[in-house]
């Protein structure tokens, strides 16, 4: 809704402006309006004096709770996806610049040479630099978009991850030259072999990898 503040003692209701979702917070755009509409995303409205128009949404299927804007860059918090950023340089086309998803959930973890690799259910894959124990660094993050990281194992210079749940990808392999940043280098798919199998503990047997499904 907007009011009119002529006279701040009595508010003027001007308009209400129907969205499709639940519109939990503002920011202003610019001239224009950042609203943060629950499940139905981030929408930019264009608040034209005689009817305001819905430029763009963008939703990566979360939630949207509170958002900010500075210059051409929006920062949307999503209680389910994380921290996004949008680039809003064409307001009806927003981009997603990066996203940050903090560690919600340590289901397992395992710590190889001073670096621990965190299983982090809903939150994906994390690495932490633990050089210093009294504040550990975060140097690297997988999203297993949507999956449920179940466990990390490390072997031979290779990082094994297990995830279930909405996920095209119950196994994932990464390189680890740089044990801080691992490398992605393949996965099993959930195709007809593995369908819907839940990828849970695992461990390493004679050029064999077990899981438990």
């Amino acid at each position: 809704s907007e009011f009119s503040l002529d006279d701040p003692l009595e508010p003027a209701l001007l308009r209400t402006i129907e969205t499709t979702g639940w519109a939990m917070a503002l920011a202003a755009a610019g001239s224009d309006l950042l609203v943060l509409d629950g499940a139905d995303g981030a929408m930019v409205y264009g608040m034209a004096p005689a009817s305001p128009v819905r430029l763009s949404s963008y939703t990566l299927g979360g939630f949207v709770l509170a958002g900010a804007v500075g210059g051409t860059t929006a920062f949307v918090l999503d209680r389910e996806k994380g921290l996004l950023v949008l680039d809003l340089t064409k307001k009806s086309e927003p981009v997603l610049l990066c996203r940050w998803m903090p560690l919600l959930e340590g289901r397992r973890l395992t710590v190889r040479d001073g670096i621990c690799y965190v299983a982090g259910g809903l939150s994906g894959m994390h690495v932490f630099d633990m050089a210093n124990t009294a504040s550990p660094i975060e140097t690297y993050w997988y999203d297993t978009g949507g999956g449920y990281a179940n466990q990390v194992m490390i072997d031979e210079g290779a990082a094994y991850l297990t995830s279930h749940l909405a996920t095209k990808e119950p196994l994932t392999i990464f390189d680890l030259s740089d044990p801080l940043l691992p490398e992605k280098l393949g996965a099993v798919p959930n195709d007809a072999a593995v369908f819907n199998s839940a990828f849970r503990a695992m461990c390493m047997g004679e050029d064999a990898l077990m899981i438990a499904g």
